[in-house]
């Protein structure tokens, strides 16, 4: 009885085994065939949405918009690793000279006169602009932060890396050069001292200044000026908000600093784009 059923073990033990080794061969083939019998010439439509991977922007205004689009709380800089942009320091200065010129007209006292040479190349970093939030309101935006030096006096370009237009600038200039560039130009002599000025006196008005400044940079930017709104802190600076289509707003400013030094003392201008995250100023 016992050989019988140790002989019944071993029997099924084999028939067990050669089962599996033809499961193992066969049953994958006939399940391939299955599913391809289910999905071989039929097609299967998906909506995806392909926004989010686009990394191009068909124009500078399309960027203005898209950062107006977003929270202040949601954007975000990353600093991208980049040599390159150091070694080309004279094709660099050459658009930066070309964009100051676009950006001044007559009597743009902070950029008049500026003229820039690779020699007064001090650096160039690259950083990338991007949201934290919904990603079809602001794909990756790549920027340079570009500095230079002219003796004590310091320019800061903040500069979009595709379309080589100005986001925003920080101008550090002596003051007493500043108002020998006014007086001959915006009243004599004898005007100045009808009104009452003093030597020390700038014979200019920061706010006044604030206003003209806005608004070259609404006509650099080739915005409508209609639906530019500007407004005063009653502080010498000035902000105004641009609204597009959808109502999305884009806050431009304009702020001075003045700061007394033994020998001169100097006046900043910060115009442009007011992003923290972005301009670090």
């Amino acid at each position: 009885m016992k050989k019988r059923k140790q002989i019944f073990l071993t029997v099924m033990g084999i028939a067990f085994t050669i089962f599996l080794f033809l499961f193992a061969m066969y049953f994958p083939g006939y399940l391939n065939a299955f599913f391809d019998e289910k999905t071989l010439d039929n097609v299967t439509r998906r909506n995806l949405n392909l926004k989010t991977y686009e990394l191009s922007y068909n124009s500078f205004y399309e960027k203005l918009h898209a950062i107006a689009r977003c929270k202040k709380e949601e954007l975000h800089v990353v600093a991208v690793q980049e040599t390159e942009a150091k070694q080309e320091r004279e094709k660099i200065t050459k658009i930066i000279q070309r964009e100051i010129a676009l950006l001044s007209q007559e009597s743009n006292i902070m950029f008049h006169n500026i003229t820039l040479k690779p020699s007064n190349f001090v650096s160039c970093e690259t950083f990338t602009l991007y949201s934290s939030g919904d990603t079809e309101r602001l794909k990756g935006i790549t920027y340079w932060k570009i500095m230079y030096q002219k003796k004590k006096e310091t320019f800061l370009f903040y500069m979009d890396e595709e379309y080589h237009k100005i986001y925003a600038l920080e101008v550090t200039r002596k003051e007493s050069g500043l108002i020998d560039l006014v007086k001959p130009n915006v009243v004599s002599v004898a005007e100045a001292e009808k009104m009452g000025y003093q030597d020390s006196d700038p014979l200019f008005s920061f706010m006044d200044l604030s206003y003209l400044y806005l608004d070259y940079l609404v006509q650099y930017y080739n915005l409508e000026r209609d639906s530019f709104f500007p407004v005063d802190d009653g502080n010498m600076n000035s902000m105004g908000d641009f609204l597009f289509s959808d109502k999305a707003a884009l806050t431009l400013g304009c702020q001075w600093e003045r700061k007394e030094g033994k020998k001169n003392n100097y006046i900043t201008i910060l115009l442009g784009i007011y992003l923290d995250q972005m301009l670090q100023f």
